[in-house]
Order: C-alpha cells, then sequence, then structure tokens
C-alpha cells in the first residue's frame, strides 16, 4: 500500500514536469489542482480538491490542538487546567496560525524549511554533545537551546540564509559553545538534575 502510494505521489510530480515545463509559470504547490482541472471531469475535480482540502484541515487541525495542548500541559504546567483556558489556548494558536497564512509572503516549502531549521538548530547541538558522552543539566540544555535558536532566527532574519544554512551556525554555536563556554564556567558542580 505504501509502494503504491509513493508511487502515485512521484507519478503526479513527474506528471506535472510534462504538462508544465515552464515553472517559473505557475505556483509548483499548484500543480495537483491545475492538473485535475485539465485533465479530469468536474465530478473528479470536485472529488481530488475535496480530498486535498480535507487533508490540509485534518492536518492544520491536529497541529493547532497539539500546540494548544503543549501550551496548557506543558509550558502552563497546571495538573487542573480549566477547560476555558484550554479553549483560550486553542483560540490564540488558531490566530497565529491564520496571521501566518494570511499575512506571510512565503510558499508551505518554504515555512516548512523555516520550521525546520529552527527545530535542526534547538535539537542538533544537544543530541551531539550527548552522542559525544557529555552530561547536560537542565539550566545548560535550555542556554544551548536558546542561544542556537536565536541564531537561527536571527540569520534568517538578516538575509545571510541565502548563502549558508542557518542550521550550521546555529550547530557550531552550541557545540562550541557548550565545550569552550558553558562546560569550563559552570563545571559539573550544579544542584540540579542531569538530562
Amino acid at each position: 500500500a505504501y509502494f503504491a502510494f509513493c508511487v502515485l505521489t512521484f507519478s503526479v510530480g513527474l506528471s506535472a514536469r510534462l504538462i508544465f515545463p515552464d515553472t517559473s509559470a505557475f505556483d509548483p504547490e499548484l500543480a495537483l489542482p491545475m492538473m485535475t482541472t485539465m485533465l479530469l471531469p468536474d465530478i473528479l475535480v470536485g472529488l481530488v480538491l475535496a480530498g486535498v482540502v480535507a487533508a490540509s484541515m485534518s492536518t492544520a487541525d491536529s497541529q493547532i490542538l497539539g500546540c494548544s495542548a503543549a501550551l496548557t500541559e506543558d509550558i502552563a504546567n497546571q495538573a487542573e487546567s480549566s477547560v476555558w483556558f484550554r479553549r483560550v489556548a486553542t483560540a490564540i494558536v488558531t490566530m497565529i496560525a491564520l496571521s501566518i497564512s494570511l499575512f506571510g509572503i512565503d510558499s508551505v516549502f518554504v515555512l516548512v524549511l523555516y520550521a525546520w531549521s529552527v527545530l535542526a538548530a534547538a535539537f542538533a547541538p544537544l543530541i551531539i554533545i550527548y552522542a559525544l558522552g557529555e552530561k547536560l543539566t537542565e539550566t545548560k540544555a535550555l542556554l544551548i537551546m536558546t542561544s542556537c535558536t536565536a541564531i537561527a532566527l536571527g540569520w534568517r532574519a538578516l538575509g545571510w540564509g541565502v548563502t549558508i544554512y542557518e542550521v550550521a551556525p546555529a550547530m557550531f554555536f552550541g557545540i562550541l559553545s557548550y565545550f569552550i563556554l558553558i562546560k569550563p564556567l559552570l563545571g559539573d558542580s550544579e544542584s540540579q538534575s542531569e538530562l
């Protein structure tokens, strides 16, 4: 079943390259809807577009509910958080997502790359440090995650991401800061528990 899905997915992409050889004339993210309107009868166009919209909405509401659950359960850390608090958190997350979708000028692909670069900048230095057998306290880990995320965001905001992908300097800084600054200065005598 997975192989058939992969074959169909790749065949749609390859067909789009054949039907639309000039990719500068249209948005590549709209290849499937454009191909369906050109090649299929109206009833099948409606079915395909309904499937695309249903998949998009399913993903969007799962992401919104997951993010609001993280806000109410993990960040707020309220054992008995009220239903009202959860609804407000969901409304806030929905408004943020809506404003990004309405006012964001980038394509979905660029936004996904941006999100992955922030995730990689935050977690990759920690994974590498753990792989090298080093131990981190919670304070050190949060310091590295925060600084690397800030560097990745700043690198992209300054426009330097075109030259060097923003994850590389953030990871380099995170690992370097641990071995040069954090490890010698803070030492291992902190009273906090190791991660």
